[in-house]
């Protein structure tokens, strides 16, 4: 017997119940999933700049406890069914971030306008965080990633070796997992 659920979290907690992971984590693996599938095409104008719905989700807890690579696979999976969203590898320099972010970019109308405006939109899964970023080590990622979390309307970067690079409107959604222990080690006080 199937149940309509007029509320996808509420649906997608209820389809991952048999987990391991926790209602909470398994909440924020929903959130995740449904930011995933809305990217840029929806936001709150707040006048000065677009409130975005991208998230920066990372599961922190001991290895083998919760299942945080298993719950955050649930929600992927079903994000990957999903038509035009554009995954980035787990594992990347800020320099291919940015070069695959741009890449990323695609067009999209605006309902009942007529209009059309761009994105570069992009979701990374990472079952290890310290695969992606390696905060002592490359400061340069923690940065790119931090201004793209804002969503501005337009990323420049300009290198020496490889000039100049824009990306219109990029949106980045990333989930992650990692341990206390890899916290403690990579953000001191």
């Amino acid at each position: 017997m199937s149940r309509y659920f007029p509320d996808w979290i509420k649906a997608f907690l209820e389809y991952s119940s048999h987990s391991e992971a926790p209602d909470k984590m398994r909440f924020w693996a929903a959130a995740s999933t449904v930011a995933g599938a809305l990217r840029r095409k929806v936001w709150i104008d707040q006048g000065y700049f677009q409130w975005c719905c991208n998230m920066f989700v990372i599961f922190v807890a001991k290895p083998g406890i919760v299942s945080k690579s298993t719950t955050v696979d649930v929600g992927m999976n079903l994000l990957r069914k999903v038509p035009g969203i554009k995954f980035g590898p787990s594992t990347v320099t800020w320099q291919a971030l940015i070069s695959i972010l741009r890449d990323s970019s695609e067009e999209f109308a605006l309902p009942g306008s007529g209009e059309f405006r761009k994105m570069s939109a992009l979701t990374i899964a990472s079952s290890e965080f310290g695969n992606l970023i390696k905060p002592r080590e490359d400061r340069e990622m923690l940065d790119i990633l931090i201004s793209l979390w804002d969503c501005p309307l337009l990323f420049m970067k300009t290198t020496k070796k490889d000039g100049s690079e824009s990306i219109e409107s990029p949106w980045l959604n990333i989930i992650a997992c990692t341990t206390p222990s890899w916290i403690a080690e990579n953000f001191p006080r």
